[in-house]
């Protein structure tokens, strides 16, 4: 099997609001209404269409054997009180089948290694105060929860920040 990051291509738009939709059922179906994902999820296409047509070098896929399974976006840091050197992982969503097999673990290799090659010495996430799994996974890969915390938009679910360095 061929594992494979690549930049996202347009092409790629439906695949990867699948996935996000996918994604969110999986990892939100517990703290979050269905109503209210079903309400995002509707969406995905346009905005993954949209986001891919400008793609400049943000959204990437992870791939298997050219079957898209995943997708990251990086960018630099949006938070203001971080230094310029901190760049932000925006998202990591792989296909609930690939989940716990590996995956997430060498697509996160991967991310830190490119990032370090764009010159930055850290990376920031957010992560819903409720989704325990991506906690767990972000802190095996040396994330740590700085304390800060802000409103998700969803309902009155927080999210908090982990800092890798």
């Amino acid at each position: 099997m061929e594992f494979r990051i690549r930049l996202a291509a347009p092409a790629d738009a439906i695949r990867c609001a699948e996935i996000h939709t996918e994604s969110w059922v999986f990892a939100y179906s517990n703290c979050v209404p269905t109503e209210i994902l079903e309400k995002y999820n509707a969406n995905r296409p346009a905005i993954w269409t949209k986001m891919l047509e400008n793609n400049r070098d943000m959204h990437y896929v992870i791939t298997l054997d050219d079957t898209i399974i995943g997708f990251f976006t990086v960018m630099p840091a949006r938070d203001a009180d971080l230094a310029k050197t901190v760049y932000e992982l925006v998202g990591l969503y792989l296909t609930p089948d690939y989940i716990g097999k590996g995956f997430g673990r060498r697509t996160m290799e991967e991310i830190k290694a490119m990032i370090s090659q764009r010159g930055y010495n850290a990376v920031s996430l957010w992560v819903l105060t409720e989704n325990f799994r991506a906690k767990a996974f972000y802190e095996k890969c040396g994330f740590v929860a700085d304390g800060v915390q802000k409103d998700s938009g969803l309902l009155n679910i927080k999210e908090e920040r982990y800092i890798l360095s």
